[in-house]
């Protein structure tokens, strides 16, 4: 599935969705593509590009798994939006480590 180009029938596998990880964001440390990997190929996406998923899939996962995030929900009269702003630049930071760098080794065990 090319860049840019429509998802048919609303489904990612596991292997595509590591392959244009494997391209565009070739800092991903394979156990988290694994894992963003899986995520979007649990859900149907209408209306979408592949790139448009995995940007949203891999922005979600860095904001609930890799900062403060999920903890800072926690406090008592903690908003989300606040919690969001907080650690948005945490968030591109890591987007920004994820998306250079050399590849990592990575395991073709689902393609």
């Amino acid at each position: 599935m090319a860049k840019g180009r429509r998802i048919r029938n609303g489904r990612i596998t596991a292997a595509t969705a590591l392959r244009h990880l494997r391209e565009f964001h070739p800092g991903t440390p394979q156990v988290h593509a694994l894992e963003i990997a899986e995520r979007i190929a649990k859900r149907s996406w209408d209306r979408a590009t592949l790139g448009k998923v995995v940007g949203i899939v891999i922005t979600n996962y860095v904001r609930h798994e890799l900062t403060d995030y999920e903890r800072l929900l926690r406090v008592p009269g903690m908003a989300r939006e606040e919690a969001r702003r907080l650690v948005h630049e945490d968030v591109a930071d890591v987007l920004a480590t994820l998306s250079v760098g050399p590849a990592p080794s990575w395991v073709d065990e689902h393609d």
